[in-house]
């Protein structure tokens, strides 16, 4: 907050990648919202926040449509959704990363548009 606050940034040299990309976008939309509000705050008018773009609905654009070969039971996706159980020839629209592990171990098939 005291980075968003001052417009400073803090060293990152120690933060797993992982951290660092949280520290970031954490930074930026406090940021955002610090001057969509004050600003106008200032100028008169109602707070107006243009809304930063949405980390996980990219994601889980990331899709593929599959039909199943064989019959797979219900699962933790890397969205941390529960996708199935599935019967044999059912279809369905699962996230990237478990669709390419299905179809590589010969258990659904892509559905090309």
């Amino acid at each position: 907050m005291f980075s968003s606050r001052t417009d400073t940034t803090i060293d990152t040299t120690n933060l797993l990648p992982e951290e660092e990309e949280f520290y970031t976008q954490l930074k930026e939309h406090l940021g955002t919202y610090r001057k969509g509000i004050l600003n106008n705050l200032i100028n008169g008018r109602y707070p107006k926040i243009d809304q930063p773009k949405d980390i996980k609905a990219e994601k889980q654009k990331s899709t593929k449509l599959l039909r199943f070969l064989t019959p797979v039971p219900k699962f933790m996706a890397e969205d941390l959704n529960i996708y199935g159980p599935f019967a044999e020839e059912d279809i369905g629209n699962l996230p990237t990363g478990s669709a390419n592990v299905l179809i590589k171990k010969k258990r659904a098939q892509e559905i090309k548009e």
